[in-house]
This record gives C-alpha cells, structure tokens and sequence, in this order.
C-alpha cells in the first residue's frame, strides 16, 4: 500500500477511538541507518489535521531473512557470491530490485543495538514501546544467527543503554517551542505561571514583547523583561504553540498588534496550536478561530467567543485550540500544554514537583 493508504488508516481508527500502534522493520533492502531513523521519527510525529498524535506504541524489530522466501533466495544467491557472514556487519550486497540493483545491509548485533538506541532516544515519552527485538524460527532463520539468541541480545541493549546512560526522549527529540506573547496592562502571573510550569516540563518558552522594546508593563504595574521583541523577529514558524495572556488593557493591544495577528493567522492555517487564557480567548473568537469549537474565557468575554460553544470549564483543549478562564487556571493551563505537548506523565510529574493537589 502507498503511505497515504496507511494514514487514512490510521486516521480512521484514531477517529473510532482505537489505540494504535506501529510495527516497523528496520533492515529492508535499500535501506540505510539514516532512513530507517527518519521512518521512526515520522511515526512518532505523525498527527491529524488538528495536530492531535496518531500514533501510540510502537514495535521494533529486525528484518529476518528465512528459508522458503524470497529474501532467503536472494541472501543465498548474492550473499554467497561474496561469502558474507551470517552474523552480517559486513558490506553491502546488490540484489535485483525493479530492473536495476539495491543496496542490502545485513545488521550485525552491535549496529543494530546501537540503532534501536538511538531511535529511542529520539522518540517521545508518550509512545510505548513494545518491542526492541523479536523471534523468528530458528529452525528457518539464515541470517543474521545472532537474533536466534535473545539472551545474549537484551544483554546487548542493556550494556549500551548503561555505557550511554540512554532513556527514551534523552534528547534526541526536538524540544518543543512555545511563543508567549506580552503586551503592556497583561496579567502578569497568568503568563509567568503557565510559563514556569511549561520550562520545569523542559519546554523552550520564548517571552515576547509586542511592544517596540522587549520591556513590558502589567496591569500591576509589574516590569517584565521579555527574550525579543516582536519586531526582532523574522517569523514563528518554529513554534508548537502561541500563547496569548490576558488583562486589560494587555488584551486589547495584543488585537492591535499586526504582526501577531499575522503570525496566528499563520498558525492556525498550519493546524498548529494556539492558547489563550482570561480575556485573551477573545482575540481568537474576533479572528474566527472558536468558530464551532468549546472555549472558555473570563465572565464577561462570552459573546466575543465568535460561534463558540462557551463552557465554564477551568481549560478546555478543542483540535488545536487550548482556552483557560483566568489566572486561577495558569498553572491547569501550564499542566494541560505539558500533557499536549510532551505526555501525560510529565504533566503528572511536573504536577507532583509544585505540590499542586486539586480535588
């Protein structure tokens, strides 16, 4: 099938609520390490039109060449030409592929053990992973013989991951980048808490004024030095997520701001995710972004929640639209983009690090 076939696959069941998990065969014929990487990489990232996850677990293991297959002949016939090893780790071989030659790579132990690490060190936290390596039959296996010993090849995985001090999402994984966007008469804590939650969670958060200087004054009356401001800027087009804080007036120029609304816009046609909290959900209902989606904002701001399905909810996430209804709900807010964002495991252990309990 062609890899549109698989997505709407995927698409499907994620929309019938059914967990899904991968199975990917590292060592196909024509493949190389880099590849084979790239592949688990677009698994990990792959997502709906509304930036929603697809993919929940995932299963790894080698590609095994048996007797009785096509593999098999094409192994004895081009592999035995140059005496290849069985064990693999030796060159590539060229096998007949489509009237022209492929390159084909038998894995040893080691390439492979350092393979599968790096994958996971590049995947997110919130895939499960349910394999690293499998079982064919001995009785049919020809190459590699080194995966008929599973003993021996968890022991592999072990030494690596300890020489290496390797964990899934060491860091191989692209941090996620938030824009927080600060405009004079904010209410500075609802920015700063979402903001402190969403760094502890190991977020990159950019503070930015839209102001000409990167000085920005609350409504309290509070000075906040930001990281840029909006006129250093060339675009957003790294970012996960632009935040919008409320107050007022804060809200208010935020509106007046061009070059945010440009950059929202921008965004929102991506299906990238936006989040506004207390008076800020109003800019996006004015920009026609809440059209037939549940939000939230302070009492008051209802009817500027442009068809909008308006809830009291604390936080409500819709597709990629994330609202909060005031500063009592900056750290729900911080907690909900980490969950988005990273998993829902580091939302829970960023939770537990501030002693937040909410019943």
């Amino acid at each position: 099938y062609e890899l549109g076939t698989f997505e709407e696959a995927v698409k499907r069941l994620k929309r019938e609520g059914i967990t899904v998990i991968t199975h990917m065969i590292a060592g196909l014929p024509g493949e190389s390490e880099e590849r084979i990487k790239e592949t688990a990489g677009y698994i990990s990232e792959l997502s709906d039109e509304t930036g929603q996850p697809l993919i929940d677990g995932m299963k790894i293991h080698l590609l095994y060449v048996l007797e009785g297959t096509d593999l098999g002949r094409l192994y004895k016939e081009y592999g035995g030409r140059k005496g290849l090893p069985e064990n693999g780790g030796c060159e590539d071989m060229l096998i007949p592929f489509e009237g022209s030659f492929i390159k084909w790579h038998i894995f040893s132990m080691e390439e492979y053990v350092s393979l599968v690490t790096d994958i996971l060190e590049r995947l997110p936290e919130r895939i499960v992973v349910h394999r690293i390596t499998g079982d064919a039959p001995k009785s049919l296996l020809i190459a590699p013989k080194w995966s008929g010993d599973k003993k021996r090849e968890l022991n592999a995985f072990t030494k690596e991951f300890k020489i290496r001090e390797s964990y899934q999402g060491k860091g191989g994984t692209k941090m996620a980048k938030v824009y927080a966007f600060l405009a004079n008469g904010l209410e500075e804590v609802e920015c700063l808490a979402a903001c402190d939650v969403l760094k502890r969670a190991g977020v990159e958060v950019e503070l930015v004024s839209v102001n000409e200087g990167k000085e920005v004054v609350g409504s309290h009356n509070v000075h906040i030095i930001c990281d840029s401001s909006i006129s250093e800027k060339k675009d957003f087009s790294d970012a996960d997520v632009l935040f919008l804080p409320g107050g007022m007036p804060g809200t208010l120029n935020l509106m007046k701001c061009e070059r945010l609304t440009e950059a929202l816009k921008e965004q929102y046609g991506n299906n990238k995710r936006i989040a506004a909290i207390c008076a800020a959900p109003s800019v996006l209902g004015r920009l026609g972004f809440l059209e037939g989606r549940k939000a939230t904002c302070y009492p008051g701001f209802e009817d500027q929640l442009t068809g909008a399905e308006y809830t009291k909810q604390g936080v409500v996430t819709d597709g990629n639209i994330t609202t909060a209804r005031g500063l009592g709900y900056a750290l729900d807010l911080g907690i909900e983009l980490t969950a988005l964002l990273i998993s829902e495991d580091k939302a829970k252990e960023v939770k537990a690090s501030i002693q937040y309990d909410q019943f």
